[in-house]
């Protein structure tokens, strides 16, 4: 045999002895670490399962659909924004004020209670309700909260209804001394007082917190001057402009309204709701409103 060919001999053994070493390390390697791996993506498959709800292509798919409605209802809020960049307000509150708008969605969907559900699961909640909302955006309509200095409610409900226009007078205040002692007395004295939410001791320490009223009329209402409930007017605000504690505001509830317009009702709203108080520190407040930000999920 030639030398030349013996080496490829040589050669071939070698690479024989190296595959045939190779898969036997190879089998020891599968046996050793094979059930571990396989354990691993069993595992790892389960935890998605229970966290995600799914597998991650389910999770990115859920994620993709959560986001394209977020940023739709991101549009829907600032289109209305870049209409009406800020609302009139009628008031007394010389602070500084802001609003936000926010949706009537079912906002329950975005709330745990305390019973997390998987992430596609909760992605897929919130997404089904975005898109209701969407679907239905004119009759469902939104709301707009005034953030005062002390604290923030619903001024306005805007839906697109067509209906008479609405006003809302939103009063916080606080009791002074006076009411304070006659109301103490009241509840005090009050017999078989029976309250599964609050006791008598409650009741007396809520008298020292900021105290809230409203009430809600029509244009009719305010242009015959007499409100047609009588519950409306006893549960609603009693303004006191000689006690700097007490702050209002007045505007549309319903609907937007222009500076020039709400100005044109101001005579109509203090002759029902001042009755000859001195407004001299009264007017009317330009409000810009901020445009709500939203995060994605995961």
């Amino acid at each position: 045999m030639q030398p030349e060919n013996q080496d490829k001999d040589n050669i071939k053994y070698l690479l024989l002895k190296t595959a045939i070493i190779g898969g036997v390390i190879l089998f020891y390697l599968a046996q050793w670490f094979g059930p571990g791996l396989i354990q691993n993506y069993k595992q790892n498959k389960e935890f998605q399962n229970i966290h995600y709800g799914g597998d991650q292509s389910d999770l990115d798919a859920s994620v993709e659909r959560y986001n394209k409605a977020i940023m739709a209802i991101k549009r829907y809020t600032d289109s209305i924004i870049n209409k009406d960049d800020c609302l009139y307000v009628y008031t007394n509150d010389t602070r500084e004020i802001t609003a936000t708008i926010r949706p009537n969605l079912n906002y329950d969907v975005f709330n745990e209670y305390g019973f997390s559900r998987p992430v596609i699961r909760r992605n897929n909640d919130i997404t089904a309700e975005l898109n209701k909302f969407l679907n239905n955006r004119d009759s469902l309509g939104y709301k707009i909260i005034l953030n005062t200095e002390k604290d923030r409610f619903f001024i306005k409900n805007v839906v697109n209804t067509g209906t008479e226009t609405e006003y809302i007078t939103f009063s916080t205040y606080f009791y002074n001394t006076k009411e304070k002692e006659h109301l103490t007395q009241l509840i005090k004295d009050k017999k078989n007082y029976i309250s599964v939410l609050k006791s008598k001791e409650n009741k007396i320490r809520e008298l020292d917190s900021l105290q809230k009223a409203k009430i809600i009329f029509s244009e009719t209402e305010l242009h015959n001057q007499k409100i047609e409930s009588n519950l409306k007017l006893i549960m609603g605000p009693r303004i006191k402009l000689k006690d700097t504690t007490h702050l209002f505001y007045f505007t549309t509830y319903n609907k937007p309204i222009s500076k020039g317009q709400l100005n044109g009702k101001v005579n109509s709203f203090a002759s029902l709701f001042l009755k000859e108080q001195d407004t001299t520190n009264c007017f009317i407040k330009k409000i810009n409103i901020i445009k709500p930000t939203y995060d994605a999920t995961e």
